[in-house]
């Protein structure tokens, strides 16, 4: 991912608070869709501890 990507500020916060680690432990696909299955285990993350 590019440091100057719209999204990189996005990438870094969710990266950071454990919402997501990437595609895989180098990558982020900003170009994928994501499943429902991936939607809510973000949303279960970023909720868990409130």
């Amino acid at each position: 991912m590019a440091a100057d990507a719209y999204y990189a500020e996005a990438v870094k916060w969710a990266t950071d608070n454990g919402i997501t680690n990437g595609t895989t432990s180098s990558t982020f696909s900003p170009g994928s869709g994501c499943t429902r299955a991936q939607i809510v285990t973000f949303l279960w993350r970023l909720y868990a501890e409130k």
